[in-house]
């Protein structure tokens, strides 16, 4: 099941609701980062990309870094906002 906050059935919920969905979601952000190769890619850019709520784009990003299939470049990136966002990378197997 995807994560969610204990003890908050909305939260249960809203990852019970996205759980046939979650695999897919993290295939198609991990295709997209990996296509960038050293480039990598924000979260924000991830959500344009793939058309996804912050939300949603975030905690497939969350994923696949727990996961070990992305890293965190240790670079930082304006997103739309302006702000500087972590650029993650594929890792190299």
């Amino acid at each position: 099941m995807p994560p969610h906050v204990a003890g908050s059935d909305t939260s249960r919920a809203a990852a019970e609701a996205i759980r046939p969905h979650a695999p897919r979601q993290q295939d198609r952000a991990l295709a997209s980062i990996a296509a960038r190769y050293s480039d990598g890619m924000t979260c924000d850019e991830v959500e344009l990309e793939l058309g996804l709520s912050h939300q949603t784009a975030s905690a497939r990003i969350r994923d696949l870094v727990k996961a070990g299939a992305i890293v965190d470049s240790g670079r930082r990136r304006s997103t739309r906002t302006g702000r500087k966002a972590a650029v993650y990378v594929a890792k190299m197997p």
